[in-house]
């Protein structure tokens, strides 16, 4: 690989949270200027990841991940609301910091911004596990009997009225009306239930057998964790620690690290507390989320300007010194 340069390397994973367990690796994440050549051919060094471990086994105490972004593939990562950037710009004591990162992080304030989608889409994912099984039964047991009074060989679509009307009648929190773009730039609506998305182009009997298996799975979620069985705690604890961190940011556009509540997040990891406990938090969350979101005066996105003239400024300075030729190779006209 042509040389490029390194402007920041950090701790990352549990040593940067403070959740590391003897038996965790050491991971590092890192952000670059590609090589001068590379650039100049448009065929920047993007990404890079080395492992001391075998790649074909799950990483061993000790063993160490380190991957590394090119600087516009991580300013895009933050821009997009992406966990893992978002949370480099934050590393309190970083292993290599060089002047160029440190004129990033003298203008952090110009790429916090309130996007945090990449924080909520995680959460939510896991809360849709364990979070509040019994109101989205309820509701999921909603839909199922109002679908069936309507005849099995309809489309939904041919009941969105009634669907609208049932809506607006009922306060759902899991159901909603979502239209869906399609690959020909169409919009087809669908009936999300309980985050599962029915297309208005199936028929009732389809629904009612889909929204059945909603009814079904939450059922069987729900007796698991009452019994706090086959639950993945890392996950959750890592969905508590993100939508913590997702709040800070809105509330105080910051992240602290290592994460104050760390002791609570290994309990967690630990199995040593009531799955629905955690899962009806991590709703709570997301709901305060959702708000603070509308809240924030933080922008949608970072500072496009600052975005542009930092990459304009440092990668000439990055092909000034890889591409200036030695005093012997210098062209002189014949």
């Amino acid at each position: 690989m042509p040389p490029i340069t390194q402007i920041f390397k950090t701790v990352h994973g549990s040593r940067l949270y403070g959740t590391a367990v003897p038996s965790s690796d050491y991971d590092f994440k890192g952000v670059h200027l590609p090589s001068g050549r590379g650039l100049l051919l448009c065929r920047p060094e993007d990404h890079f990841a080395k492992n001391t471990g075998d790649a074909h086994k799950p990483n061993a105490p000790g063993d160490i991940d380190f991957e590394s972004f090119s600087l516009n593939k991580f300013l895009s990562l933050v821009n997009t609301g992406d966990m893992s950037a978002t949370e480099m710009l934050f590393a309190p004591t970083p292993e290599l910091s060089t002047d160029e990162w440190a004129h990033i992080i003298g203008n952090r304030d110009r790429l916090i911004h309130k996007n945090v989608r990449g924080f909520v889409g995680y959460c939510r994912r896991q809360a849709s596990l364990y979070g509040a099984s019994g109101d989205r039964i309820n509701e999921a047991k909603a839909v199922q009997t109002f679908l069936s009074s309507l005849e099995n060989a309809k489309k939904l679509g041919h009941y969105e009225t009634r669907i609208a009307e049932f809506l607006k009648s009922n306060p759902f929190e899991h159901i909603k009306l979502e239209p869906v773009l399609q690959k020909d730039r169409t919009s087809i609506n669908h009936l999300s239930v309980c985050d599962r998305k029915l297309p208005f182009t199936i028929s009732i009997l389809n629904c009612k057998i889909i929204v059945e298996s909603i009814v079904a799975d939450y059922g069987n979620r729900a007796r698991a964790a009452a019994q706090n069985d086959g639950v993945d705690w890392k996950s959750m604890m890592h969905a508590v620690r993100v939508a913590n961190q997702a709040i800070e940011l809105l509330t105080h556009s910051h992240i602290t690290f290592p994460r104050p509540e760390a002791a609570e997040l290994i309990a967690i990891r630990n199995g040593n507390r009531n799955i629905v406990d955690i899962g009806q938090t991590l709703d709570a969350s997301l709901l305060d989320i959702e708000n603070l979101i509308k809240a924030s005066p933080l922008p949608t996105g970072i500072d496009q300007a600052f975005f542009e003239d930092v990459l304009v400024e440092f990668h000439s300075a990055q092909i000034d010194r890889d591409m200036k030729p030695e005093p012997d190779q210098q062209f002189s006209p014949a």
